[in-house]
């Protein structure tokens, strides 16, 4: 996707950052251990994944939902936990924070892919 700014890693897929701000346009939460966590952040995604900031930790291999709402509308993934580490770089106030690495399900491509065109419309252009 020409126009969107790639983070520059090691990973194989495009990756875009959503830019800063987005808070006040959509809303995430994240569905995992029978509970919904608080998303500070999404640091990056593409069509395969996302990089989360929580104030909860999770293991590894858990399965997980990210819901994105926005324009009155709800669109969802589904995958599970790759990796999850104390976020050294940041907090809020007295809560610890996690960054979290969320692999979507590679069998709902369609899925995948809609949430990723969605979201790269608030995405970094270059």
């Amino acid at each position: 996707m020409s126009g969107l700014k790639k983070t520059s890693d090691w990973r194989q897929f495009e990756r875009v950052r959503p830019r800063e701000g987005i808070e006040n346009e959509v809303t995430f939460r994240l569905e995992a251990s029978n509970r919904e966590h608080r998303v500070v952040q999404v640091t990056d995604v593409s069509h395969f994944g996302a990089g989360l900031r929580i104030t909860e930790t999770l293991e590894n291999g858990t399965p997980a939902r990210l819901v994105m709402h926005i324009d009155n509308a709800e669109h969802a993934v589904s995958g599970h936990i790759r990796w999850c580490r104390t976020d050294s770089g940041s907090s809020s106030g007295h809560e610890s924070m996690y960054h979290v690495g969320l692999s979507f399900d590679p069998n709902d491509m369609s899925s995948n892919m809609m949430f990723f065109a969605v979201l790269s419309r608030y995405c970094y252009l270059n």
